[in-house]
């Protein structure tokens, strides 16, 4: 067995602005992902792509170590209800996972030689809600939870005698329960579909389909999540975007709402820097905790950051502004918004009331 060293938890995100220039993000879906009940046996080990790195990991030190993630994670505070992602890094791969109750969704993906000053995971962390999502309400979920949770009488006794250097240095017989041929079967196909597509595909399609008169004014696309980083960003190539042009504001104006839960009582809002500037954001919440925005050209009559002089929402860099600023785009709120609603089908997501 290899010596491993933890090279990054993720469990909650902060904007470091000065660390994006050098972040690898994951080409594809590339990776061996596994379905692992609450107790830690694998219930489906899918191998996507050319992952032989990955196949060289024993299953068992796989399942070991997302259990032991998991309680770490639920050391450092207990979680709402529900699933939840998180990622950890080690010396030469990472595992990202969307966590339930019942059973997990893992991830395990090599990492480049070239260790990169930054990692990006929240693409994975983001088609392993769809997955989990899919598994959950298929035909077969009913199915899939029942042997799952069968394993989950076992899960304290376990958990009390679990520790990281020992989940390593287990050399007993791989952890699994056998599904019935039809489950896994359709449990695969499951895996397949959705690794066959990726959000910045979606995206692409919403801008394509837009009017010529509002597609000119979006300069691009993004979505990221509330940790702040980014799944996707398709740039608008037909307009006339400057070469510097980043997610900044967007993301700003996503730590804002964050911070501020007062200031996603709508599902969308309208966001500029408060100094003058030629571009406004468009930020859509319903797909909390992922967020779906775009990045506009402002007109230039409207008034420097938009808001009128002794306005509180004026203070800082950024400010939020009325939905008057999208007045010259009378279809673009909306469209935005349905599009956020197909990602919260996708994801399993309530979505946000208006």
């Amino acid at each position: 067995m290899p010596t491993l060293s933890v090279r990054e938890v993720k469990i909650r995100g902060e904007l470091r602005w000065e660390r994006k220039r050098d972040t690898w993000r994951p080409e594809g879906f590339t990776g061996r992902w596994l379905c692992v009940a609450a107790g830690g046996d694998c219930l489906i080990d899918y191998a996507n792509g050319a992952c032989d790195a990955e196949r060289e990991l024993p299953l068992n030190s796989i399942c070991s170590l997302a259990m032991a993630m998991q309680q770490f994670i639920g050391a450092t505070g207990a979680p709402e209800a529900g699933v939840h992602t998180h990622s950890v890094a080690f010396s030469s791969f990472l595992l990202a996972a969307c966590t339930g109750p019942i059973f997990s969704v893992i991830v395990v993906v090599a990492l480049p030689e070239d260790e990169p000053a930054e990692l990006s995971t929240a693409e994975l962390r983001l088609k392993a809600v769809e997955i989990h999502t899919a598994l959950k309400s298929s035909e077969f979920g009913e199915q899939l939870e029942i042997l799952a949770g069968a394993t989950g009488q076992e899960r304290e006794d376990k958990a009390t005698s679990y520790t990281l250097s020992s989940c390593l240095d287990a050399n007993g017989k791989e952890l699994g329960t056998p599904l019935p041929p039809e489950v896994a079967s359709a449990a695969r196909e499951v895996f397949a579909t959705a690794l066959s597509w990726r959000a910045a595909e979606r995206l692409a399609a919403f801008l394509a389909e837009l009017p010529e008169s509002e597609r000119r004014e979006v300069r691009r696309l993004c979505l990221f999540d509330t940790r702040l980083e980014t799944v996707c960003t398709v740039p608008n190539e037909t307009s006339s975007v400057p070469p510097n042009t980043t997610d900044t504001l967007l993301l700003k104006a996503g730590e804002e709402t964050s911070r501020n839960p007062s200031e996603s009582a709508e599902s969308t809002s309208v966001w500029t820097w408060a100094a003058e500037s030629r571009e406004m954001a468009v930020l859509c919440t319903r797909t909390s905790p992922f967020f779906l925005g775009a990045l506009l050209f402002k007109l230039p009559e409207k008034s420097p950051g938009g808001h009128a002089p002794g306005d509180p929402e004026g203070e800082g860099l950024i400010s939020r502004v009325s939905f008057d600023h999208l007045d010259h785009l009378p279809i673009f709120r909306g469209r935005l918004e349905d599009l956020a609603l197909s990602f919260c089908d996708k994801l399993g997501l309530p979505s946000k009331p208006e």
